[in-house]
């Protein structure tokens, strides 16, 4: 017992020792950074010891002060937005430390987290594009991701039912169903989306936007097959701030953001930030049942988010609460069909006793709907009613401790809650076929823990990762008996296209309105480990090397009701002089009530090498492979397995940094090697999830910018894309108008480009900013042109469903820093020549012929107006 004692005594006074020896160790910086023209200080500095994650951000004043364990001399790394970034050395503690950086020709400065550490951009050896907050304020038409895709090389996209498809260099996905995940990851504070229909990526109060190109897995994570999009959010700072930004302009346009940051005290800061958004649809549609009018993409936006930052010495805890509710009115499609099931319609309220024709459309039954095939108008009739919104919530807490001056401890926590309601006119006419009503509510929970290490030769990082959701999706189709029964006759009798005799007209079948109910219930369960580490083998030379092990799991159950209609109830009988069956129970997979459950698992190693060789500071070459992987999924009906895709993706590249920080020129090249690309597939009457076996995207992407003079910049992207199924066949069902079996067509896509994929896309800009002799107060142009080539949206290649090239011209000019400062005021047109162009071609049906109902959605028109923001309300 009495050595135990001592043995604890001397555990107690070593511990002590060890303690006091490490404090008495330390050394505590105090210093400023200020504007090297005006002498003012610069809030939200950062001041970082180099090689280490010991450091600091500058208060109100900007003052700073920290301690850290390294030995002096050391190097101080100190960066501001806007500002050349700068190193010093450190030898005495004792002396204050007053840091001038100087505004001005920053092309080459901006700090990104793409390999989950600060780098310069330039320094990073991977294809990164960074949208950062000054351009999100140059261009305040720019809300989300959807925005930014004139903007950034390689990254396109559209709209799609309910969601919107993101593109990465010809790779993307556009299935709307709670099995199948993104191939473009989504990632906001380090929180992964997942799903399509995933809301909550509006940008306000934002940082930086980073898009990496290629997989991502050894680094940001699962399903990043394609690339990654990045949006970091501003996190609370230590000084006071507040600050009210107002937009007005045509097509009823108007934003509020607005945002407070408060010091609570000297470790603990609060922000809240927020936006109200409202702007006019871009088609007004009429339902013809009702006479009601709804605007059909419009914007009614309410977002906020909370924020709370704890730092001390050893420890940090960032807490974000953001929740948006979106109100788009409906999906901003119009039917171009042009067929004569458009131009006809049973009127069947006329009709005596409530029942149908006796004869096959007899003139007294039938109204005529004229075909409008104007792709870019803003006015159509449809006949059910329609909606398009979304609630989101979206917790992220971030945790780090500061093990050493070289080790740290991370732990993100996520929470999100998404719920879609979208309802939408399938034909998208006054013909009343068939409409679908989505409701999509799903829960997320992820947990990342992260051991980072950094020193001269090393820097890594270890991880493991455990996500979690459930969702619900319920797809729910209703339609007319009456007007489906036309449809069947129209497309499926035994005159095509001329009408017939429908045995379940002189059955005196009566017009009622009909309803079926589907539920895809799904719970996904993934886990992972995954490294990361550059070894700087030598000045020159840096070798990355990374894996990541995942472990997927996914349970779906399918449940449907009988419809409530007559081709329901009855077996879908018809044509007695032919005896078509119809056997219509379940629209697409006519499976009749069903209560399916199935589930899966796939276990895959994605490995990552690259190789970065530095011939000078300012001339970095890089090469290197990585794998992408995302797992498999399920039908929609029937639940067969949908196999998982992976990427071989290789790369390479040039980074130039132009003397004197004035610009910069990135330059890379890549080949992907695709298998098993999900997609979703409409041929004939049933709606599929299949798999494309071999597809390859290859091509070139170039941006740059460069300071001409210290006031003007110019700049610009070009990327090529050639993205092509190698081997990709389906099969496709019609139903032959003269009656008989089903006939089943192979179908070869081998060859067709992918879809969502132009070929060429480039941009360029010129930004002009004077400062006048206050040094505050600048005047600024801006003007950017954009040009995208021609593509189509589906694997078919349609030509009649083509998006064809397009070019956009876009210019912002006004002042920043008003009055000391206080206010900046700028007119800003985005479209300026109202050039029309489309965003989306599909066709849904293709039931036989003649029967198609192919729609088509428009680009944003000429959008202008003037936007003011107040700065620093507190001073």
């Amino acid at each position: 017992m009495k050595h135990n004692f001592l043995s604890l005594r001397k555990t107690l006074f070593l511990l002590t020792f060890l303690s006091s020896f490490s404090l008495l160790a330390q050394t505590t910086l105090k210093g400023k950074v200020l504007d090297k023209t005006t002498n003012e200080p610069l809030p939200g500095a950062s001041v970082m010891v180099k090689g280490s994650y010991s450091g600091s951000t500058t208060d109100f004043d900007g003052n700073f002060t920290f301690s850290t364990k390294h030995p002096l001399p050391l190097t101080l790394n100190v960066t501001f937005v806007g500002y050349n970034s700068k190193e010093l050395t450190v030898t005495n503690a004792n002396e204050e430390i007053v840091v001038a950086l100087e505004y001005g020709n920053t092309l080459n400065e901006v700090v990104v987290t793409s390999q989950l550490r600060e780098q310069k951009l330039q320094e990073v050896p991977i294809a990164v594009s960074v949208f950062d907050a000054s351009r999100v304020e140059a261009k305040p038409n720019i809300n989300n991701v959807e925005g930014i895709m004139n903007e950034i090389p390689g990254l396109t996209g559209g709209i799609t039912p309910g969601a919107v498809v993101y593109n990465i260099r010809g790779i993307s996905s556009n299935i709307f169903h709670n099995s199948i995940e993104n191939s473009v990851g989504i990632f906001t504070d380090g929180f992964f989306s997942g799903r399509l229909t995933a809301g909550g990526n509006e940008f306000f109060d934002i940082e930086r936007i980073e898009v990496l190109k290629g997989p991502q897995g050894t680094l940001f994570g699962r399903n990043t097959s394609a690339g990654a999009i990045s949006i970091n959010t501003n996190s609370a700072k230590f000084y006071e701030d507040a600050k009210l930004a107002f937009t007005f302009g045509n097509e009823g346009q108007f934003t509020a953001d607005y945002m407070i940051n408060l010091p609570l005290s000297d470790k603990f800061t609060f922000r809240f930030s927020g936006r109200k958004q409202t702007r006019n649809g871009l088609i007004e549609a009429t339902n013809i049942k009702d006479n009601s009018i709804t605007q059909l993409g419009k914007v009614d936006l309410k977002a906020n988010r909370l924020g709370l930052n704890y730092v001390s010495e050893f420890f940090s805890a960032d807490l974000k609460v953001t929740h948006t509710d979106s109100d788009r009115g409906g999906a901003p499609f119009v039917s171009i069909a042009d067929n004569d099931i458009m131009k006809t319609q049973i009127t069947a309220l006329n009709i005596a006793n409530g029942q149908f024709s006796t004869f096959s459309f007899a003139p007294d039954g039938i109204s005529v709907i004229a075909p409008n095939t104007d792709k870019f108008r803003r006015k159509t009739k449809i006949s059910a009613p329609s909606a398009d919104n979304s609630q989101n919530t979206t917790a992220t807490l971030k945790l780090v401790g500061f093990l050493s001056e070289n080790l740290s401890l991370e732990s993100i926590s996520a929470y999100n809650n998404n719920k879609l309601t979208f309802i939408t006119d399938i034909d998208q006419t006054a013909f009343d076929f068939t409409s679908i009503e989505s409701i999509d509510e799903f829960e997320t929970y992820n947990q990342e823990i992260r051991l980072k290490g950094s020193n001269d030769k090393l820097d890594w990082l270890a991880a493991v990762n455990v996500f979690y959701q459930t969702s619900d999706q319920q797809n729910n189709l209703f339609g007319n008996d009456a007007q489906f029964d036309k449809f069947i006759s129209y497309s499926l009798g035994p005159v095509p296209l001329g009408g017939g005799f429908s045995a379940n007209i002189l059955n005196g079948w009566t017009s009622n309105d009909w309803k079926e109910n589907t539920l895809h219930t799904s719970k996904i369960f993934s886990s992972s480990v995954f490294a990361d580490a550059t070894w700087h083998a030598t000045e020159k030379i840096d070798v990355t090397a990374g894996f990541r092990v995942s472990y997927d799991k996914k349970k779906l159950r399918y449940f449907a009701k009988l419809g409530t209609g007559q081709y329901h109830q009855n077996n879908g009988a018809f044509n007695p002089p032919t005896n078509t069956p119809f056997n219509f129970l379940t629209f697409g997979e006519r499976l009749g009530a069903a209560d399916n459950n199935t589930e899966q698992t796939w276990v895959a190693f994605q490995p990552r090498l690259n190789v970065a060789y530095k011939f000078t500071k300012d001339l970095m070459v890089f090469g290197g492979y990585s794998r992408g992987y995302k797992p498999g999924g399920f039908g929609y009906y029937i639940l067969e397995e949908v196999k998982p895709e992976t990427n071989n993706a290789f790369e390479i590249g040039t980074k130039y940094n132009f003397p004197e920080g004035r610009g910069f020129i990135n330059v890379s090249a890549y080949y992907y090697d695709y298998n098993n690309l999900q997609v979703e597939d409409i041929s004939g009457p049933r709606t599929a999830i299949i798999n494309a076996s071999k597809s390859t995207s290859k091509g070139i992407e170039i941006e740059t910018a460069y300071n001409i003079l210290q006031e003007l910049t110019i700049g610009g992207s070009l990327s090529y894309v050639d993205a092509k199924f190698k081997d990709f066949t389906t099969v496709e069902t019609i139903f032959p108008p003269t009656g008989g079996p089903a006939i089943v067509n192979n179908i070869d896509y081998s060859g067709n480009r992918l879809a969502y994929t132009p070929e060429l896309t480039f941009n360029a800009f010129l930004a002009y900013e004077k400062y006048f002799s206050n040094q505050t107060t600048s005047f600024f142009v801006q003007a950017d042109y954009y040009h995208q080539g021609d593509q189509f949206f589906h694997q078919r290649n349609d030509p009649n469903l083509k998006g064809e090239a397009y070019g956009l011209l876009n210019g912002s000019i006004g002042f920043n820093g008003l009055a000391n400062g206080r206010f900046n005021v700028s007119v800003f047109a985005n479209n300026i020549l109202d050039k029309e162009y489309l965003t989306v071609a599909r066709a849904n049906g293709a039931l036989g012929a003649g029967a198609e109902f192919p729609y088509v959605s428009r680009g944003l028109p000429l959008i202008a107006g003037v936007r003011l923001k107040i700065n620093n309300i507190f001073q």
